[in-house]
């Protein structure tokens, strides 16, 4: 049965089954980057070379977080988003 003649049904079970799995996707994606930070930071603490501190691990982990719930802020100051391009 092509698309084109398949119940309508059907053609939005299959929308919807593509629409959740994309958003499924995202939040695998979303995740993914703490999930590997938290799995090479032992290996980053205990390399002097690097000189990072458990409390310089917290803050690069926290950073990135902060700055994008802060960008979307008309008004906020913030080196990220449309401020930064002046």
């Amino acid at each position: 049965m092509s698309p084109a003649t398949a119940p309508a049904g059907t053609r939005g079970i299959r929308l919807a089954a593509v629409v959740v799995g994309l958003c499924w996707m995202v939040v695998l994606f979303d995740g993914l980057d703490l999930f590997i930070y938290g799995a090479v930071l032992p290996g980053m603490l205990d390399d002097p070379q690097l000189g990072l501190t458990p409390d310089r691990a917290g803050t690069s982990a926290a950073t990135p977080r902060s700055a994008c719930c802060w960008a979307p802020c008309p008004r906020a100051r913030s080196p990220t988003g449309p401020g930064a391009d002046r």
